[in-house]
């Protein structure tokens, strides 16, 4: 009887060791949603539009996309704001962030 309770404990331990909930919690991959924001291609966009007005070209047409590319990627910086990834640097707020959306109606 002995062994018996012995043999059914081994594997109890067992599963009880190898569960797969470690505890872990998933990380935010700031760095993958950076990347994601500037593969939307609106920040291109934007250098392309900022640089026209800077040299007074009056010929810029915006992108027909502009208004969707450029709601994603503010989606995208709030994303990465609420998830901690711009506390390193103290220029970029919540209100910076909020503001960033004016850039999608012009």
């Amino acid at each position: 009887m002995k062994n018996f309770l012995i043999l059914f404990l081994i594997p109890l331990f067992l599963f009880i060791g190898c569960s797969d909930d470690d505890g872990d919690v998933d990380v935010y991959d700031c760095e993958a949603k950076a990347q994601d924001a500037l593969a939307n291609g609106f920040n291109v966009y934007l250098e392309d539009y900022l640089a026209a007005i800077g040299a007074g070209d009056t010929t810029y047409e915006q992108p027909s996309d502009w208004k969707t590319k450029c709601d994603a990627y503010d989606d995208m910086m709030h994303e990465m704001f609420s998830e901690g990834c711009y506390d390193s640097d103290a220029n970029i707020t919540q209100e910076s962030i909020d503001s960033f959306s004016t850039w999608c109606d012009i």
